[in-house]
């Protein structure tokens, strides 16, 4: 006895023109049953049988899939998944049981034991994960800011996950609402996680080599970009492929049965970062667009990297300028040409939706800019390295002011968006032009403040004594200091300035470790999200106490996996690719073939 899914809905179809204009709050509206029918029976029948004729009062109903029997074969798919993960956990074991009987049986020191074999081991692995060692160039207030954007996609992924609810109209009317726009708002964070990428970029790539170095090694930079996002992206995709479609089931399986078939059909695009242009409505792990657009700019990076590294302020500035200019005019002629919506929530402009996202919001050039203002900041970063900035307070207070006057337009602009009423095309060229810039201009700024002591202001009084005391005490430096000591010294004067509100929360040690693996709790938390929907038994009710549960609940199941999956997957490998990439770079001649390391001659697992 097959089990059908049916949708029943009025007749009446509303437009994006009318949206705004119904009459009747059940206009629209789709009510779904699932029903269990015999094998003879038709679907007319089996409605009929089971409530009346509802066409003939203005219902319409039809099939959205069929569930059957043992409907979850062994698949391809499945065997990948076995042996990857039991080739993770036998080398976790055998890699973790070396290190502990180095260390505790034989007595000696770690650092002595052959870093291939003890790649593996969680031992090291979760060491490192946990150590957080004090760095003069560390960008501390980036761990805030990471975990908080971490964390505000997940809460509106929960809150737009959810379905099925016994109050559908309460939650509509509260996502309308000035209320519910902390979480309408959220798709902002992702401009500002490509902010954080060009800034890093810039600020670490600057210390390590110039510009011709970069010409050199280009296809190092680009390999070790994608060999560093390869390991847990890899995961999430054998995973969905198989695992989380086998752990569990549940009467609305479809998102998890969906994301299954997708990734065992479209793996090999999310691999190669190209699902966000090749299948972007049937991406597998549907949130990896994000991960494909990093490595894209990433590629693309070098046009103005090249010129940052060169070591002229005047020519990398002048580029800087030139290839914002050019891309914020592509964006225009873009946006112009194609008159699309300026946000995911847009219900006036509801129909457009899969448009926006498809041919914008996944493209380059939506994040282009936000990722090259990002790479401005870490020049200005890079420029300003170990040094005492000494800025007027009132220029500091104006920017901050300026920082918060943006960000507030920007969140007043996109609760305008999401009103019924909506209709203004002009506007939502303008914003998608010049919205994400200028957000990003604010977070460079916010972090540029904070690692220079102005993360929100002191007693005027107080921070020019500390100011004038820093230039006093670097100009006593020996010139003859080691670089290290000269770098200790430096450090505690800018940890004198870095006293203020903003930059005291957002440098806070509780951000270290979440940030640090905030990549794994994106990743994951969404899949897994979809298993825990999926297997819920009656519709929820919606209310504000009870989502918040369900955003720290997921919050602490995505961390605990992510940690997990971390500390055995991804850092293991991400140990192995460093080996190998630092051998390609100095390996001046081929090795023979009995000179190589196990490690080296171990084939890959392909997945097909």
């Amino acid at each position: 006895m097959p089990l059908f899914w049916l949708s029943f809905g009025c007749r009446h179809q509303s437009t994006a023109r009318d949206f705004h204009h119904r009459d009747n709050a059940l206009s629209g509206t789709v009510f779904r049953l699932a029903v269990c029918v015999p094998r003879p029976c038709t679907i007319k029948e089996a409605v009929s049988a089971l409530l009346f004729n509802v066409s003939s009062i203005g219902f319409q109903y039809g099939e959205e899939f069929c569930r059957l029997p043992n409907d979850k074969p062994w698949v391809l798919a499945d065997s990948v998944a076995v042996l990857f993960l039991s080739m993770i956990a036998i080398l976790t074991l055998l890699s973790t049981s070396y290190e502990l009987f180095y260390i505790f049986v034989l007595k000696r020191d770690a650092n002595g034991a052959n870093i291939h074999f003890r790649a593996f081991s969680v031992y090291t692995n979760t060491q490192r994960l946990i150590s957080f060692p004090q760095n003069a160039d560390t960008l501390e207030c980036l761990d805030g800011i990471r975990t908080i954007t971490t964390a505000w996609v997940i809460f509106s992924h929960v809150f737009s996950s959810l379905s099925f609810l016994q109050n559908p109209y309460e939650e509509w009317a509260w996502m309308l609402s000035a209320g519910g726009l902390w979480i309408t708002a959220a798709p902002v964070t992702v401009d500002t996680f490509f902010v954080m990428t060009g800034i890093l970029l810039v600020y670490t790539t600057a210390k390590k080599m110039d510009g011709m170095t970069l010409v050199r090694r280009l296809h190092l930079f680009y390999l070790n970009r994608m060999l560093r996002m390869l390991p847990l992206l890899a995961t999430a995709v054998i995973l969905d492929a198989s695992l989380f479609h086998k752990i569990a089931d549940g009467p609305y399986w479809t998102p998890v049965a969906t994301n299954a078939e997708r990734c065992r059909i479209f793996w090999w695009t999310t691999l190669l970062h190209l699902q966000n242009y090749l299948n972007p409505r049937k991406m597998c792990v549907p949130h990896s667009w994000y991960v494909a657009l990093d490595i894209q700019l990433h590629i693309l990076s070098p046009v103005l990297l090249f010129w940052l590294l060169n070591g002229r302020q005047q020519t990398a500035w002048s580029a800087v300028v030139a290839t914002l200019a050019v891309a914020m005019g592509a964006s225009a002629i873009y946006n112009c040409a194609l008159e699309l919506p300026s946000h995911t929530f847009s219900p006036s402009r509801d129909s457009q939706l899969f448009d926006y996202m498809t041919k914008y919001y996944f493209h380059v050039m939506s994040r282009i800019t936000p990722f090259l203002v990002g790479m401005a900041f870490g020049y200005l970063l890079h420029l300003w390295r170990r040094r005492i900035v000494i800025m007027n307070k009132i220029v500091a207070v104006c920017l901050w002011a300026l920082t918060f006057l943006v960000m507030g337009f920007t969140l007043y602009m996109l609760y305008r968006v999401k009103q019924l009423n909506w209709n203004n095309q002009a506007v939502d060229t303008a914003l998608n032009i010049l919205m994400r810039p200028a957000w990003a201009a604010a977070v460079g700024w916010m972090v540029l403040a904070c690692v220079h002591g102005y993360g929100g202001e002191k007693k005027t009084r107080d921070r020019e004594k500390d100011m004038k005391k820093g230039r006093e005490r670097k100009c006593r430096m020996s010139v003859e200091a080691d670089e290290l000591d000269r770098g200790k010294h430096i450090n505690e004067m800018i940890l004198d300035f870095s006293t203020g509100p903003i930059d005291w929360f957002l440098s806070l040690p509780m951000w270290r470790l979440p940030g640090r693996i905030s990549y794994g709790m994106y990743l994951f938390h969404y899949p897994i999200m979809f298993v825990v929907n999926g297997t819920a038994v009656s519709s929820p009710y919606f209310s504000i106490p009870n989502y918040l549960f369900q955003c720290l609940a997921h919050m602490a199941i995505s961390f605990v996996a992510s940690f997990v999956l971390t500390v055995t997957i991804d850092a293991p490998f991400t140990i192995i690719f460093r080996r190998l990439l630092d051998r390609g770079m100095t390996q001046t001649k081929w090795k023979r073939v009995e000179q190589l390391e196990a490690h080296e001659l171990a084939p890959r697992t392909n997945f097909h």
